[in-house]
């Protein structure tokens, strides 16, 4: 007859499972988030998945007799390891809410170096009994230092709060609390396990936070795409109070006109780019998703050719995009291009130089505008406002990218977009 505190065991570890199954399940039919953030929860809810079950199995075979004591010994190792490398895992998922680079994180080096104290004490189980023992009976006692064990894991999870604590102003209100819960109840639940014999505290707690850290990250993007639809109507409006400028248009025409008397070939030349430019004005405003860089590069050069025309030697390009294979929103790079030639264009200047250039990193897509014109902020309007904050908007809704601006070395400007894999 099973007895109470096995049949706790047995209902604590089942429902883990339960909820690592129903996550995986609807991480893969919702399809929600970046595929970076579905790739994590593909990772996340596999271990604790694996970590339940080797739970469930070491607590059936502790009432299965002498037989099953090596079993029970090894489901016991491999339960408290999985559990442990979901920590780490944890923490990296949090560097990426922040938009912290994981390669460069000292805390996590710390945390690394924590878990593996924790694995090299919890290996040592296998040759002495300071920690715990399996008896030859199939019986779990725990050692005088067991305690030792947790002390690790303890000090990981005050490490993750600290790091949550001190990025909050880069968390939302639900995010912030969600991560502080997550962590929180499995350090109760730690402390717990200390001083009550038995009864799986950590396998609920874990099981618990991991359903509250993933029902948190389903509405965190519901509302983003709730917002991103609220304001599709209104971006096209702005695009097109943005990049259909009269005073272009007139300009542009205008030069068409003289050019047809003086040269025939180079007029038909820029009604093709200005025909393309607008095209692709056009076609952003019914565009709710991404397009190809290519695409809108092609819309960049058709714009600055019709200014290189009204700018006779007046603008350079140089261009440097080896890493082509990336989207990103329509109307993201011509707006910062316009910008530069807005405010560089002087007659009594030196001639103005935008360097294009883009990379490939290890998790993100880089496209950097560079000038050599009058320094973002010497020379601003309105528009120019309006136009960078409905950039970073754009990319932050529809693909969770980044901007900033910066000053060139030497003079100028240099804008920085950064596009998540």
């Amino acid at each position: 007859m099973i007895d109470w505190l096995t049949s706790v065991n047995l209902s604590i570890a089942i429902s883990g499972s339960t909820v690592a199954i129903l996550g995986f399940i609807l991480n893969w039919i919702l399809r929600r988030g970046t595929t970076r953030l579905r790739h994590f929860f593909t990772v996340f809810f596999s271990l604790l998945f694996a970590y339940t079950s080797c739970v469930l199995l070491n607590t059936v075979s502790f009432g299965m007799g002498s037989d099953y004591a090596l079993f029970s010994e090894v489901t016991m190792y491999m339960y408290s390891f999985l559990s442990s490398v979901l920590l780490p895992l944890m923490f990296y998922y949090i560097l990426s809410i922040i938009g912290e680079d994981w390669p460069k994180s000292r805390m996590l080096k710390v945390i690394i170096a924590l878990w593996i104290v924790y694995v090299a004490l919890l290996t040592s189980t296998w040759f002495t009994d300071y920690i715990y023992v399996i008896t030859p009976d199939n019986d779990y006692r725990r050692g005088s230092l067991y305690f030792v064990l947790l002390v690790p894991i303890i000090l990981i999870i005050i490490l993750i709060l600290s790091k949550i604590y001190m990025n909050k102003d880069k968390l939302s209100t639900r995010q912030y609390w969600s991560l502080v819960l997550y962590m929180i109840m499995p350090l109760i639940c730690t402390v717990l396990q200390m001083y009550f014999y038995g009864i799986l505290f950590i396998t609920f707690g874990t099981s618990f936070a991991a359903l509250l850290i993933y029902v948190n990250a389903l509405i965190d993007q519901s509302e983003r795409s709730l917002k991103q639809a609220e304001i599709n109507a209104a971006q096209r409006i702005n695009i097109m109070k943005l990049q259909m400028r009269p005073h272009f248009v007139f300009n542009t025409l205008m030069s068409i006109y003289y050019l047809i008397d003086q040269d025939p070939s180079k007029a038909q030349d820029v009604l093709l780019d200005f025909s393309n430019y607008l095209r692709q004005n056009y076609s952003a405003l019914t565009n709710e998703d991404t397009i190809s860089f290519e695409a809108e590069l092609e819309h960049t050069k058709a714009y600055l050719a019709v200014e290189q025309i009204r700018f006779e030697g007046k603008i350079t390009m140089e261009y440097d995009t080896p890493h082509t294979d990336f989207r990103l929103p329509p109307l993201t790079l011509q707006p910062i291009v316009e910008n530069a030639v807005k405010h560089g264009t002087d007659p009594n200047s030196e001639p103005l130089t935008i360097w294009i250039t883009t990379r490939k990193t290890e998790n993100a897509s880089e496209l950097s505008v560079a000038n050599n014109g009058i320094e973002f902020g010497s020379s601003e309007s309105e528009g120019t406002h309006i136009a960078l904050d409905n950039i970073r908007e754009r990319l932050a809704l529809i693909c969770n990218g980044t901007i900033s601006i910066t000053g060139r070395e030497g003079g100028g400007t240099v804008v920085t977009i950064v596009l998540p894999d």
